[in-house]
């Protein structure tokens, strides 16, 4: 019996692992987009004499694998 449940244990590390690593690519991919508009901002400020909140950078991605290889 407790053979079973040791499989069952080395299932249930491996789902944890890739769902922990899953979760790492959205946050790194969340701070590079961060990053990203920072610096779209600093470019349009030294290019254009405009208040930092008059305008929004947005960007819109088209599909999830665009946001995994950031």
């Amino acid at each position: 019996m407790m053979h079973k449940f040791s499989k069952t244990g080395e299932y249930a590390k491996k789902r944890l692992k890739i769902a922990l690593a899953e979760d790492r690519n959205t946050i790194s991919a969340s701070d590079n987009m961060a990053q990203i508009k920072k610096e779209i901002k600093s470019v349009i400020q030294r290019h254009m004499n405009i208040n930092d909140d008059a305008y929004e950078v947005r960007i819109i991605m088209r599909d999830k694998k665009s946001i995994n290889n950031l």
